[in-house]
């Protein structure tokens, strides 16, 4: 079964509630009899007019975007979250401590699909690089706890299998 990809976009221009995007007008089906409402009616747009005036909605799910070469959106996402994850900060020369990771950073040149750069241990994928994030312990909880929770929080809280699949595109443990 292929995995779908999907894209996380910003936030939004907020909306007022009860205001709609779209222009919904129903013309009566037998003609008005008052002159003045005809007159109004002339001037408006049918909704077939309408529809092709508006921008397209933006797509949510999509197997055709290019998946990005490195893992900064994530990142800066976390970084930004309201727990204040700067993985890059916390993550950093922390690798020795962890059995696996300590391996590749004591022999990089023996793990050809793994990068050390600054500090920190990438997988190399076909299309990206993601980022390796090893046991460590932050503030008394487990740090891959703490980057599923807040995964799970940015994506508004859309199940596990797509939290999964975003994390999967942007870090990895094993």
């Amino acid at each position: 079964m292929k995995n779908k990809r999907f894209v996380l976009h910003g936030p939004r221009e907020e909306r007022k509630e009860g205001v709609s995007t779209h222009l919904d007008l129903t013309l009566p089906e037998t003609p008005p009899t008052n002159p003045e409402k005809e007159q109004e009616l002339e001037h408006l747009e049918t909704p077939s007019e309408s529809q092709n005036s508006g921008p397209d909605p933006e797509p949510v799910e999509t197997d055709d975007v290019p998946r990005e070469s490195t893992n900064t959106s994530l990142l800066a996402a976390l970084a930004a979250s309201r727990s204040k994850l700067d993985l890059e900060v916390i993550l950093k020369n922390q690798y020795k401590n962890d059995s696996i990771f300590k391996k590749i950073i004591d022999k990089p040149k023996d793990f050809r699909n793994f990068e050390v750069s600054d500090g920190l241990v990438y997988l190399k994928l076909r299309d990206r690089k993601v980022l390796c994030i090893p046991k460590l312990t932050v503030n008394g909880r487990n740090i891959r706890e703490c980057i599923i929770d807040e995964a799970h929080s940015l994506l508004a809280h859309l199940g596990p299998k797509k939290t999964m699949d975003y994390l999967r595109d942007h870090v990895w443990w094993k």
